[in-house]
């Protein structure tokens, strides 16, 4: 999710980061983990229960620029923590972030022309991010030759960027992502959705945090299922966090995101 004071400095000094990844390991140099397995997704029955147990398949990183790009980062990192301060490390593969930086980050790589696109439409100041109430506006306006608009379920892909604005009703502080999979369709109707994104708040029991060495206090870069609404034309109207997942006694609830529109879009260049 969003914070307030999310932004991203002008300049990341690699000694500062190397000194921010070893301290916050507790001491020593820093060393890669692989990724956790994950279950297996059992496609016997094709439309499963949605129940907290279904995990959406991941696609291949080479269809979409930006998944590609978001797969390297999380395949060969060496830690990664949810902050509101960012500090991207390419040599060191620290990357501390919160949702609009990470998303921001991968964009910015994956396809410059969007991003510049969508930073000089809402007049984003250098070293800044957009909120994720701002991006959802892009989304929903007139877009520029390097993005396309993605509103039914049948156009979705992996590699699309799915938005969430702010909701102060129900204190919901905005939220971004990154399809890291097609959706699958779940008995009731509605649909999985494997998503790529910064928090401190799992997407479920199977959520990659949960089980990853790299990811401090089980945050930062990782990826898991969140669920999907459409309506009787396909239209996607809402989501959830997680496919009804009662957390465990003293963990940290997902938020409310009733009433909240998804906005997607896809970076095309």
């Amino acid at each position: 999710m969003w914070h307030a004071l999310s932004m991203r400095p002008p300049t990341v000094i690699a000694t500062l980061a190397v000194f921010v990844a070893t301290a916050l390991a507790g001491g020593g140099e820093a060393t890669a983990a692989p990724p956790p397995p994950w279950p297996a997704v059992t496609p016997a029955t094709p439309t499963p229960q949605p129940i907290e147990q279904v995990v959406a398949p991941l696609a291949a990183p080479t269809v979409s620029a930006s998944l590609a790009e978001v797969t390297n980062v999380y395949t060969t990192m060496n830690q990664t923590k949810y902050a509101h301060r960012y500090v991207e490390n390419t040599k060191t593969g620290y990357y501390a972030w919160d949702c609009v930086g990470m998303t921001d980050w991968i964009l910015h790589r994956a396809a410059p022309n969007a991003w510049t696109a969508m930073h000089q439409a809402l007049k984003i100041r250098r070293g800044y991010v957009p909120t994720p109430t701002q991006w959802a506006g892009f989304f929903q306006g007139p877009l520029p030759a390097s993005w396309l608009s993605v509103t039914t379920i049948s156009q979705l892909q992996p590699g699309d960027y799915l938005v969430y604005p702010q909701h102060p009703a129900t204190r919901f502080v905005g939220h971004s992502t990154i399809a890291a999979g097609p959706p699958m369709l779940m008995a009731d109707g509605s649909y999985a959705l494997r998503v790529y994104d910064s928090t401190g708040t799992p997407h479920g029991p199977f959520d990659s945090r949960l089980t990853d060495p790299r990811a401090i206090n089980h945050s930062g870069l990782g990826n898991g299922t969140m669920r999907l609404y459409v309506d009787a034309n396909g239209t996607i109207t809402s989501a959830a966090w997680a496919i009804n997942y009662a957390p465990p006694a003293g963990a940290k609830k997902p938020p409310t995101m009733v009433g909240i529109p998804v906005t997607i879009g896809r970076a095309l260049n």
